[in-house]
């Protein structure tokens, strides 16, 4: 269920990141328009001034639309975060759970536990992933301007970087830097797995250890 909460998350930024797309796409046809009819003398003095003030005028108040778009997008966002038994709120609620269990992780800890047949630890993978997961799409969707970031980042800036930061050691053995066979995923390396959750965290970190001492 989690997993099906993750992917109906993805699509529904991906097709409004392409109904945006084409809205403005259409828009800087139309203001190229107005452009092309003021420089080649278009129909008249009058006639290309108003007809350049209209597209200007319809491009900033999609845009104010656009904008009021991804704020309701971000407050769509963090309702999911808590909606159903298997939300990302008790996912990451897991984790955090068995992050305290384990106490201090080094790089070579994180190893043995990932790749661990123990059930205790291997138990530990699902709600490592799916966390990991929660931040990746809450990343890409930052990071393409699918929605308000400030938004999101008044809610969420302090769960994402506590729990990056606790899931970082694991990133090596989950991205299987060392092409390790007995891997439990995969036996290839992946080096691209969860950039956009690492970017997300590199980039509010440092506001984040502000807002702590402050």
């Amino acid at each position: 269920m989690a997993a099906n909460t993750e992917s109906n998350l993805a699509q529904y930024f991906r097709s409004q990141t392409r109904s945006r797309l084409a809205v403005l796409g259409a828009l800087i046809s139309l203001l190229a328009t107005g452009f092309a009819f003021i420089l080649g003398g278009g129909f008249g003095t009058n006639i290309p001034a108003s007809v350049f003030a209209g597209v200007t005028g319809l491009f900033i108040n999609q845009a104010l639309r656009l904008g009021s778009e991804e704020r309701q997008r971000a407050i769509e966002f963090i309702r999911l975060f808590d909606e159903g038994d298997h939300s990302p709120k008790n996912d990451i609620k897991v984790f955090g759970e068995k992050i305290a269990e384990f106490g201090d992780i080094t790089t070579d800890r994180a190893k043995d536990i990932y790749f661990s047949s123990e059930p205790c630890e291997a138990a530990f993978r699902a709600p490592l992933g799916r966390t990991l997961n929660f931040i990746e799409i809450l990343g890409i969707c930052v990071r393409n301007g699918d929605m308000n970031e400030r938004i999101v980042q008044g809610f969420y800036i302090g769960l994402v970087c506590r729990a990056y930061s606790a899931a970082e050691p694991f990133l090596p053995a989950l991205r299987n830097v060392d092409e390790d066979e007995t891997h439990p995923v995969s036996q290839k390396s992946r080096p691209d797995l969860f950039v956009n959750a690492q970017w997300l965290y590199e980039r509010w970190k440092p506001l984040y250890e502000v807002s702590d001492t402050a």
